[in-house]
Parts: structure tokens; sequence; C-alpha cells
């Protein structure tokens, strides 16, 4: 290619002298053209696309004629648009139940104190085929729902001692509960009221055996529980 532009260039010299000789001698009017006019013929042939960039340094040396070129003689690429759009993230939040402080629901079921003999919190054998039976009452729970056995006592004995009897009993229920139906172990809760919350006045016997009693309820997941509800008895009420 550097050869061929060497050998245009030089017959373009030689072309405009000849051309040059010849108007000189035919006409007055053609004694312009001179060493300038040819000088100025090589140069065009310098730029071939006529970018105004010399081929020399013209990297791109085909651009089309009137094209915006760069210093390098190529046209300036576009930069590619930018999406500044920034989408919109919405972090998951989970929702959070609100909790409530309510009233203590019904009992679904309540268990009299022929579950235990006299001053005793272990299961009576004979006792366990009805308190089966009654825990049936306990597959409507939703999986939210938390349970609660609450234990009581008669007057008979000291508060000190009827309170620990009370969760005593609570606790021997919910074990058997968990044992039954292990989906619930987790959410079982005791508390035990000892003498201080009677279903009826302790007046006779009969009275008394109604408020030996153990309690179970259902509470909806989002109620508070009792302050002193726990899924294991204290340490202290053991041995009362």
């Amino acid at each position: 290619m550097k050869l061929q532009k060497n050998a245009i260039k030089l017959a373009l010299v030689a072309a405009g002298f000849a051309f040059a000789s010849t108007a000189y001698a035919q006409t007055n009017a053609m004694k312009s053209l001179n060493t300038n006019d040819v000088e100025a013929m090589v140069k065009l042939y310098e730029d071939l696309d006529q970018d105004g960039i010399m081929d020399s340094k013209d990297h791109c040396p085909n651009t089309a004629l009137g094209a915006t070129v760069g210093a390098n003689g190529c046209t300036p690429v576009a930069a590619p648009e930018i999406n500044t759009v920034v989408e919109e993230v919405t972090l998951y939040q989970p929702i959070v139940e609100e909790k409530i402080e309510a009233p203590l629901p019904e009992p679904i079921f309540t268990m009299r104190s022929t579950l235990f003999d006299l001053d005793k919190a272990t299961l009576r054998t004979d006792q366990i085929g009805a308190l089966r039976a009654n825990l049936s009452k306990l597959n409507t729970m939703k999986p939210t729902d938390n349970l609660l056995i609450m234990g009581h006592t008669c007057d008979l004995g000291s508060d000190r001692h009827n309170m620990g009897l009370s969760w005593r009993r609570a606790q021997t229920i919910q074990r058997f509960i968990a044992t039954e139906m292990p989906n619930l172990a987790n959410r079982i809760y005791i508390v035990g009221r000892g003498e201080n919350e009677p279903m009826v006045s302790n007046t006779s016997e009969s009275n008394r055996q109604q408020n030996r009693r153990v309690e179970i309820r259902v509470l909806p997941g989002n109620q508070i529980l009792p302050s002193d509800a726990s899924m294991q008895m204290p340490a202290g009420m053991a041995g009362r």
C-alpha cells in the first residue's frame, strides 16, 4: 500500500510538472500553476478519505466523506446508555403477631381429684383411659396455640404445701400429654394456684373435691400467658 501511494505521489508530481510546462507554454493564464499547487494535490492523496487526518496517523482511513472523526481518524463511538433506573427492593419483614393480654378462656376440660389419690400427684392407673378420652379435644388446636395446665387444691393443708402439690399435679398431666401427643410438647405450660382460686367454697367434702382439680386451657398464640406460667416446674415447688 505504501509503495502504491509513493507511486501515486510521483506520478502526480510528474503530471503536475508536465501539465505546468505545457500550460505555461500554451497560455499566460496558466502561469499561476506552481510547485505549491502540485504539493496541495499530493497532500490531498496523503489523506485518502479526506477527513483531515493524514493517512500515516489515520487509524480508520476509509471513513465516509464528511464524517466527523476524532484525533485518530475514527468516528467516535457513542457510549452505551446506562440504565440508571433503580429497582425497588422490598425486604422481607416477618409478620410478628401482637401479643394481647386477655382473660383466660374457659377450660377445655377439668380433671377432678379422682385422677389422684389424696395428697398425691401420681396419676391413678384407673383414670388413664378417661384422661386419654379427653385429650381428643386437643386435636382442634391450631399450630400457634399454647396449652396451659393449671393445678388447684382445696383448703386442707398449709398454703405452702398446697402450692407445691398444685404445681406437681399440673406437671404430671403435662408429662402425660407430652408423651401422648409429642407435637404439643414444646407448647405446654404449667402453673400452680394452690388453694387460692377455689371453684366453690370449701364448706364440705363434696365442695373440696371440686376444688382439687387440674384445668386444661387452649390459649391463642398471641395471648399473653400468666406471668408465672412455665414449661418447667420451679425448683422450689418440687418438695412442698
